[in-house]
């Protein structure tokens, strides 16, 4: 099978996964480039994405138009919600929604929009870059992962609030697409206890379900601990623990 039998069969994929994404004709098509630009030059920038096009116009016409489509509004949040969707069919009643906080350094950047000092977890050291959250599904014990949310956000953005507000929107999305299904978790490093508490309110008001809340990373452990940590019973308020159910037995 030669090259361009690959990349037609993967546009192909990409035009089936996207054919049902609740947007205009104009914003389904830049979505569908972007994901194939992205796939075939294994690179985010716009030049890239556009060279892969292999347009019959100028690059800098189609760097243009792709940077007008990736500027709509509210094509971001579009997108994750049916990202979403599409991954809430794989997640099951014991399946683990795990929440996870980490950031992308760019030590060598020095144009980007709204650089923001992180700290880089794999240097231990302060860096420029972005911080991220992540939501993914995983069965306990297996190997297959399922992405939900991936959110990026820095603290010079003007429309920045708070790192706990960039996290409960993306609980909150998730706890809408998964409905009541799902036993919810948090790594150390990704959220405060401070902050979980807020977690448990956030998706009682979205009618889903918190079952179990680990502030301890749990990673590479394939049966659940034999108490859940303290700061994860008591945190809870009381008029959200009132109206969470009964937890269930672990597994």
């Amino acid at each position: 099978m030669n090259v361009s039998q690959v990349a037609l069969r993967l546009r192909e994929q990409m035009q089936g996964f996207l054919r049902n994404l609740p947007v205009c004709k104009t914003a389904r098509r830049f979505a569908l480039e972007a994901l194939y630009g992205i796939q075939t030059r294994q690179s985010l920038q716009l030049s890239e994405i556009g060279r892969s096009l292999n347009e019959s116009i100028a690059l800098i016409k189609t760097e243009d138009r792709l940077s007008r489509q990736a500027s709509r509004a509210g094509l971001d949040e579009t997108v994750r919600d049916f990202v979403i969707g599409q991954g809430a069919s794989r997640i099951g009643e014991r399946t683990l929604l795990v929440v996870d906080g980490s950031d992308i350094a760019k030590p060598y950047a020095a144009k980007m929009e709204y650089l923001a000092r992180v700290r880089d977890g794999s240097a231990k050291a302060l860096a420029n870059g972005y911080w991220l959250c992540q939501v993914v599904g995983v069965e306990c014990g297996g190997a297959q992962i399922v992405p939900l949310v991936n959110h990026l956000w820095s603290q010079e953005a003007p429309k920045f609030r708070s790192e706990n507000a960039e996290i409960l929107s993306c609980v909150a999305a998730v706890a809408r697409g998964v409905k009541r299904k799902g036993i919810w978790g948090s790594t150390a490093a990704g959220t405060g206890c401070g902050c979980m508490w807020r977690c448990c309110a956030c998706a009682c008001r979205s009618s889903c379900a918190w079952w179990a809340i680990a502030i301890c990373s749990w990673a590479g452990k394939s049966a659940w601990p034999k108490r859940s940590p303290r700061s994860a019973r008591c945190r809870m308020p009381r008029r959200c623990a009132a109206r969470t159910p009964t937890a269930r037995k672990r597994p």
